[in-house]
């Protein structure tokens, strides 16, 4: 799967599809260890969450959820550059409650997909209730937003669509 997401040129921002079942290994894995390049399900950091266990990892096939930390920033996700989200319905990234984030830029992320219905766009990248920071100054919208190629509709930050 990562390399249809490292074709260069290739500039989806969603995938109709769904993966067959993996074969887990120490680099492909089910759930956030050590070593893990990527990762098949949903991802939940809280505050007791193993950060050293995402140091590696380079793609998530589901939803990064980050709720309830002190964290300040997304350096420990140092390597990861996708968030594909293959479930209809599901937001691939959720940030809420995490009111020390000063910064929501992440080191190398590329691109977030999601499962877009017929009916409707999915919203990508939901922030919620983080450090008031990062509502008030739409520079922070902005810089996140160019970074992985975001369009408006797909981004909101307490409740409001980032906008240019």
């Amino acid at each position: 799967m990562i390399d249809l997401l490292n074709i260069k040129g290739l500039d989806l921002d969603h995938i109709q599809a769904k993966y067959c079942d993996s074969s887990f290994n120490e680099k492909v894995c089910n759930q956030p260890k050590e070593g893990c390049v990527e990762i098949f399900g949903d991802v939940e950091i809280g505050e007791d969450f193993d950060f050293e266990s995402m140091k590696t990892v380079e793609a998530i096939y589901g939803s990064l959820i980050i709720n309830g930390t002190s964290l300040e920033d997304f350096s420990f996700l140092e390597s990861l550059m996708y968030i594909s989200q293959l479930e209809q319905g599901k937001h691939p990234l959720i940030v809420e409650n995490n009111l020390s984030l000063i910064n929501m830029t992440f080191p190398k992320l590329k691109k977030i997909q999601g499962q877009r219905t017929w009916e409707s766009i999915v919203i990508f990248a939901i922030f919620n209730n983080n450090n008031e920071a990062l509502s008030e100054r739409p520079r922070f919208c902005t810089s996140f937003k160019s970074s992985i190629k975001l369009m408006d509709e797909k981004l909101y930050i307490d409740g409001k669509r980032c906008s240019k």
